[in-house]
């Protein structure tokens, strides 16, 4: 260990380390004038297209879950209608913690009234949608449900237990199959039925006709063919 570590300064901090007390944590500078504070959204969009290069698509996909989060929380009670116009739908649960109020929910909502900037037309002098692609690489279209994780009790107050409660019985039902589904289960029930298994049976043997030799007996090859088709059967 070299001399002088650690240094004194930072075991000081270590064993006494500075914590703010409740007065002082309410009297920060950044929250004199509250939480709720405006954001401009056109100085944080080029902060992150110059500092981090994230254009639109990252813009969609990190910053505006964190606008939706910031307007529910902000619905006042008996307001929770105007929630409506973000359009979200739950997709499915993540994780169950000891309280039931600690779930988080995979939703999808639209993005077309949560920020205040125009996220559908193109920024030409700065981006080229023409080179990104969507799911699948369908073109990119800004206007399609953004997915993100929000947390059971911010979708509560923002949109109300009724419309909540709502939301989860309808991803709670059952999904009709898909017709290709459908159709593998139907041959896979065929397959393995009984009237199947004897058809194939009577298949193997009519294959076996004109292969018998001049004694009438079926040549061994043959027979090891047919009792493997049989006993697959």
């Amino acid at each position: 260990m070299p001399d002088g570590f650690p240094r004194d300064l930072h075991f000081k901090n270590y064993r006494f380390p500075k914590v703010s007390t409740h007065e002082e944590l309410h009297n920060l500078n950044g929250l004199r004038r509250g939480w709720d504070l405006p954001i401009d959204e056109v100085k944080l969009r080029s902060f992150f297209r110059e500092r981090f290069n994230m254009w639109t698509k990252g813009y969609l996909k990190h910053v505006l879950p964190a606008l939706l989060v910031k307007k529910l929380m902000t619905v006042e009670k008996g307001q929770e209608s105007l929630s409506s116009l973000f359009d979200i739908k739950i997709m499915s649960w993540r994780g169950k913690a000891a309280a039931e109020d600690a779930k988080a929910c995979k939703v999808t909502f639209s993005p077309l009234h949560i920020s205040v900037l125009d996220l559908i037309t193109e920024p030409r002098n700065f981006e080229d949608w023409s080179e990104l692609k969507g799911e699948k690489g369908a073109p990119f279209d800004s206007t399609l449900p953004v997915e993100s994780e929000v947390g059971e009790y911010i979708l509560v107050q923002g949109l109300g237990e009724t419309v909540f409660n709502d939301l989860q019985t309808e991803v709670a039902r059952p999904k009709p199959r898909k017709r290709k589904q459908v159709a593998e289960d139907d041959a896979s029930h065929d397959s393995a039925s009984p009237s199947a298994k004897k058809l194939r049976k009577r298949k193997a043997a009519e294959e076996t006709t004109g292969v018998m030799d001049e004694q009438g007996t079926v040549p061994r090859t043959v027979r090891s063919r047919l009792t493997i088709m049989m006993t697959n059967a």
